[in-house]
């Protein structure tokens, strides 16, 4: 199925928008690359991306293991800094045009995606469904935050999306034709695969699809739905097996040690709040409740309530009966049931409340896919009542001003990480060895900064789940500490009771020197 002849110059024109929109910002200076859109995390997967193109391995600092890491980013970054070899500022700038690839693969899957959704081909009302689609994601500015972050997000969503696109392929021959088409079952495996090396809980995707062939396919032979289920989990589990297999036989775990080290710390209450505040930022589509605007207490109310408005709403309009009677829901069916232990997981049994705006991105899927295919709905009744017809244009106005904010504030922002500047500190003082828990700017620009959390580091894990991060510092040698107060002052305490002393020197902005003496 092609591209209809009107729609083809948007779609250019849409990935020329995301090239330019995301590439561009890799010509700024080097102190504002290490503030946004990259984040702190991002730069674990940078640095390892560099060792590997380097070709010293998954390796923090090129010499001990880590896999605290999502793999197939890193396998993207140790090919850009296999390019320009050590020149780690080159290979930077050449990792940002990662997420506007990936990003352009959305929007035409999204496209092609569509058009296989749509049941008749003759319904002038969603011709343009497609084409909406594509350009929800390609302006939603705020997705640069999330897709261009320096992480797997954006890589995850075109995983997602171009499986889904074969799985749709699959599906509308299956309509057509008895024939087993096992050959495409494989490379779905083989996609489904390279989605789990993109993001280890996309094992959850994999069940999705696995599930739906077995309890909501009725309309296939069992026999043929079982082979099908045996071709996709064999298929996708030997694809993903070397990472699993590294991640068993180096650190006695198939959670990477990211994982374990987010987990350390009890944040239950935390997840219980963001859940919500996340899933209802989710349900507005073009943009979300900026944190400045409301507390912690607010915020869950505010998106349950979000929530709760869309579903009366969707009651109102009858999407449910809508979206059955035009679209082919396959798609929309799998997302949701991915959805559902992606959200138990991390509310109830993950501790990085931070991250759940990041860990539920594939929900961000289902809300821009949904959102295109009920655009038609919404406009014939923003033409038959004059209250919806005042709240949309509100709505979207609100939602141009948010977008062109949160581009500008990426892009011009004037604010450097002081993270950064300990880490041209740290170049300044090559005698010492710092330790630092979130060290993922410092150590990227700086050979002699140490992982302390956990996250990069197997050995200070360990010391950290026994208490033991100021010994871990005196047996690795680590004579500077440069940290946040409360985090420098409880490594500090537990170096002491080894018998050593550190005394403070100085700071850099929040971040607090401390020298050991003894």
């Amino acid at each position: 199925m092609g591209i209809i002849r009107s729609h083809k110059a948007l779609l250019i024109s849409f990935c020329i928008f995301t090239i330019i929109t995301r590439g561009i910002l890799a010509f700024r200076p080097e102190v504002l690359l290490s503030q946004r859109p990259y984040n702190d995390d991002a730069f674990y997967a940078l640095t390892v991306g560099y060792h590997l193109g380097n070709g010293n391995g998954f390796s923090i600092d090129g010499v001990h293991p880590t896999n605290g890491v999502q793999p197939l980013i890193v396998v993207l970054y140790g090919a850009a800094f296999s390019l320009v070899g050590e020149d780690k500022l080159l290979g930077l700038q050449l990792t940002m045009m990662i997420p506007a690839i990936t990003d352009c693969i959305c929007l035409l899957a999204i496209y092609f995606l569509l058009r296989r959704m749509i049941k008749s081909k003759d319904d002038t009302s969603l011709r343009h469904v497609p084409i909406l689609g594509s350009a929800l994601w390609t302006f939603l500015l705020g997705n640069i935050i999330i897709n261009g972050n320096g992480l797997e997000p954006g890589l995850l969503a075109a995983c997602i999306l171009l499986c889904l696109l074969l799985y749709s392929i699959i599906l509308e021959k299956r309509r057509t034709d008895t024939s087993s088409h096992t050959l495409l079952w494989t490379l779905l495996g083989i996609l489904l695969g390279l989605t789990v090396l993109a993001r280890i809980d996309a094992v959850f995707f994999v069940f999705a699809i696995i599930c739906a062939e077995l309890f909501f396919n009725k309309d296939t032979l069992l026999r043929e739905r079982i082979k099908v289920v045996i071709i996709l989990a064999i298929t996708s589990f030997v694809i993903s097996l070397p990472w699993w297999t590294y991640n068993y036989t180096t650190f006695g775990s198939m959670m990477p040690i990211s994982g374990q080290s987010e987990s350390i710390d009890d944040h239950f209450a935390l997840n219980l709040f963001m859940t919500p505040t996340v899933l209802g930022d989710l349900c507005l589509v073009i943009m979300y409740i900026p944190d400045a605007l409301l507390n912690n207490m607010v915020r869950p109310i505010v998106g349950l309530s979000i929530i709760g408005t869309i579903i009366v709403i969707g009651k109102y309009l009858q999407w449910k009966n809508y979206l059955q009677k035009n679209y082919h829901t396959e798609a929309l069916i799998l997302l949701a049931i991915y959805a559902i232990p992606l959200i138990v997981y991390y509310t109830f049994f993950f501790s990085a409340s931070h991250f759940i705006a990041r860990y539920y991105h594939p929900i961000r899927v289902l809300s821009v896919i949904s959102a295109a295919m009920l655009l038609p709905n919404i406009i014939d009744s923003y033409r038959r009542s004059k209250a919806i017809r005042g709240a949309a244009i509100v709505y979207l106005s609100v939602g141009i001003i948010f977008n062109l904010w949160h581009y500008m504030m990426n892009f011009y922002t004037t604010a450097s990480s002081p993270a950064y500047h300990v880490s041209q500190w740290a170049q300044l003082h090559p005698e010492y060895r710092i330790g630092m828990t979130s060290s993922g700017t410092a150590g990227f620009f700086a050979d002699n900064v140490v992982n302390l959390d956990g996250k990069v580091n197997f050995e200070a894990l360990k010391a950290r789940r026994n208490n033991e991060l100021g010994k871990y510092c005196i047996q690795d040698n680590i004579n500077l500490i440069a940290d946040w107060k409360e985090n420098a002052q409880l490594i500090i305490k537990q170096a002491e009771q080894t018998g050593a002393q550190f005394e403070q020197i100085g700071s850099i902005g929040p971040i607090e020197l401390h020298k050991r003496i003894r």
